[in-house]
């Protein structure tokens, strides 16, 4: 582990200072999110709006981001991707925002569209930015640190967040349960979100000599290797399908199945995410002895059976042991398939494969977010994570399928590494 942690450190006396200001703003929304994670849907459910009001919310907000996500990542590869970076970041917030202001049904929905705008111009320039501004040798690792503090920061979120209403109960004078609590709870979480900005309004132009944008600017659609990113975009329609039915609503569930306290959610989701950022760290490696794309296959592969008993068991242990395992395999592949899609293609592609990826993602969220509020509406808490491992088991296999057939018919071992170009 020592060994592995000086390589880390390696990588990062090396970045420039755009990739490093990325790490701070991933830092602090990461740690609204966490906060977010354990309280937003309990309140809007306190605040009198029900299960199948949440899907919709979540169909809502990816149903923009679908909309939205293509013409973004069209943009992002003819103008200056740092401006597109803040863009996200005042609009994603501004959404945010309005949750904690309002507990109108429509104006919810308006507050959810504009996260959802937000998240689309975030989903189709970050990761593009951050790979204009890293060597192809150094993007497993800054992805891979991104993921470590997407766990680790939403750790001490999903910790403090538990705690939280309690907290602001006592301070507002109300019950620790009651709605005015927890919107004073998920302020905290809101601010941390506004203080990402001290990361995002100091990001610059990227490197000329890595940015692509010495080439001429022609709006296309077109990529090098289309097979691929096909079988990327349906890999990350349907596990985005599945993952859509109860990933939002994890803490629902635990509230409404198991009938946990709030700080008890709070301290199974620090423990994913623990074990997600031990995880985590050992991507590089693996991601050297298979490959990107076999390594993102196997990691999904063996998080089927975990929804399978997550489905079928009644006993607690055995749901977050379960719950855990899922979270963390799925999300120790995420720096994979970044990596695996920003260094398969040119780097002028980058942003329109970006935005691919998204759409395909954002439109079966929009589906299965409103499925999967009906179900537990209904209190059907096992169909979500049975139709999830259908959906996932035709993602990984659209993945490896895909890959296999181009490196059959290409004969290019170059595209098990995930590397088109130095750029």
């Amino acid at each position: 582990m020592s060994l592995i942690l000086r390589e880390y450190r390696r990588v990062y006396s090396g970045l420039n200072g755009n990739v490093r200001l990325m790490l701070l703003y991933y830092s602090l929304i990461a740690l609204g999110s966490g906060i977010s994670g354990v309280l937003l849907n309990l309140y809007l459910l306190k605040a009198g709006l029900d299960e199948a009001f949440l899907g919709t919310l979540t169909s809502v907000q990816y149903t923009v981001m679908a909309l939205a996500v293509l013409p973004m990542g069209l943009a992002a590869d003819r103008v200056r991707k740092h401006l597109l970076v803040k863009a996200g970041f005042w609009i994603l917030n501004a959404g945010m925002t309005g949750v904690l202001l309002t507990t109108d049904p429509r104006a919810l929905i308006v507050a959810y569209c504009l996260q959802g705008l937000g998240w689309a111009i975030a989903a189709a320039s970050e990761y593009p930015y951050l790979s204009e501004n890293t060597q192809a040798s150094e993007r497993t690792h800054v992805f891979s640190m991104v993921a470590v503090l997407y766990a680790i920061m939403p750790s001490i979120g999903t910790l403090t967040g538990g705690y939280l209403p309690a907290i602001a109960g006592g301070i507002l004078g109300v019950q620790g349960d009651s709605s005015p609590a927890f919107r004073g709870a998920l302020s905290i979480g809101v601010l941390a979100s506004w203080l990402a900005g001290l990361g995002v309004v100091r990001l610059t132009d990227s490197p000329k000599d890595e940015a692509g944008h010495n080439g001429p600017h022609v709006l296309s659609l077109k990529v090098s290797r289309p097979a691929v990113v096909l079988g990327l975009a349906m890999n990350a329609g349907f596990v985005g399908l599945g993952a859509a039915m109860f990933v939002p609503y994890m803490n629902v569930i635990l509230d409404s199945k198991f009938a946990l306290e709030t700080h008890v959610i709070g301290w199974i989701m620090t423990a994913q995410n623990m074990v997600l950022a031990l995880g985590t760290l050992v991507v590089p490696r693996l991601s050297e002895r298979k490959g990107p794309a076999m390594t993102v296959v196997l990691l999904q592969g063996l998080s089927v059976p975990a929804l399978l008993i997550m489905a079928f068991t009644s006993r607690l242990l055995l749901f977050v042991a379960a719950f855990i395992w899922r979270g963390c395999l799925m999300n120790m592949a995420v720096p994979l398939l970044d990596t695996f899609s920003m260094g398969v293609v040119r780097s002028e592609e980058r942003g329109v494969v970006n935005a691919t990826l998204g759409l395909a993602r954002n439109i079966t969220w929009a589906i299965g977010g409103k499925v999967g509020g009906n179900l537990l509406r209904d209190k059907m808490f096992a169909s979500p994570m049975l139709l999830a491992s259908a959906c996932y088991a035709v993602g990984i296999l659209a993945l490896f399928v895909m890959r296999n057939w181009t490196l059959t018919r290409t004969g290019e071992a170059r595209i098990e590494e995930g590397r088109h170009d130095p750029g």
